[in-house]
C-alpha cells in the first residue's frame, strides 16, 4: 500500500507473495505486505496468515511510513507470520496472542517506538535471523533467539553475541 488505506478482514485471511516496491528511490527487498504512506487493517476470527514467498532477504511484513495493523479479533485467533518483519517507519501494531501463533523470521524495527510486537500465551518468535526490537510487549510469549545483535527497549536491554533477554516474556 503507497497512499490510501486498505482494510482485510474475514474468518480465514491468507496473504502470500513477494511484492517488488522501491524504498526512498531505491530497489528493496519484497515484502509480502508493503505499506510506506499508506494504511492498511489485516484481522481474521479465526487464522491470519502472512507468508513472503520471495528472496530469503524479503519480509512478510515491511512497513516504511504509514500503518500496519496485524492482528486476530480475538486472542483465539492464530497468527502466522513466515518470513521477516521490518519497520523503519510509520506505525506497526503486529500481536501474536496464543500457543498457536507464531514468526518465523528476523524482526527489524529499529528505533522505531512506533513499532510493537506482541507475543502472548504462548506465542513463539523464532528469530533466523540478526534482529533489533524497539517494543517487544506481552506476556507468557517465547522467543528462540540464537542470532546476535538484538535491541528490545522496553526493558532497556541491549544483546550483543548472547542472548540476554530470558526465553520467556513474563
Amino acid at each position: 500500500i503507497y497512499k490510501g488505506k486498505t482494510n482485510v478482514s474475514g474468518k480465514t485471511v491468507t496473504v502470500k507473495g513477494a511484492a517488488q516496491a522501491p524504498v526512498d528511490g531505491k530497489e528493496r527487498y519484497s515484502s509480502a505486505v508493503y505499506v510506506q504512506g499508506g494504511e492498511v487493517n489485516l484481522t481474521a476470527d479465526d487464522k491470519l496468515a502472512i507468508e513472503n514467498t520471495g528472496s530469503d532477504e524479503g519480509n512478510a511484513i515491511g512497513v516504511y511510513g504509514g500503518e500496519a495493523i496485524v492482528k486476530g479479533t480475538s486472542a483465539d485467533t492464530i497468527v502466522t507470520v513466515d518470513g521477516n518483519v521490518s519497520a523503519s517507519a510509520g506505525k506497526l501494531d503486529l500481536a501474536l496472542e496464543n500457543a498457536e501463533s507464531y514468526i518465523n523470521g528476523a524482526i527489524n524495527t529499529a528505533d522505531n517506538e512506533n513499532a510493537v510486537v506482541t507475543l502472548s500465551n504462548g506465542a513463539t518468535w523464532n528469530a533466523t535471523g540478526e534482529s533489533k526490537v524497539s517494543n517487544l510487549a506481552g506476556n507468557k510469549g517465547e522467543q528462540n533467539i540464537s542470532h546476535r545483535s538484538w535491541v528490545c527497549s522496553r526493558w532497556g536491554l541491549k544483546g550483543g553475541y548472547s542472548t540476554p533477554l530470558p526465553n520467556r516474556i513474563y
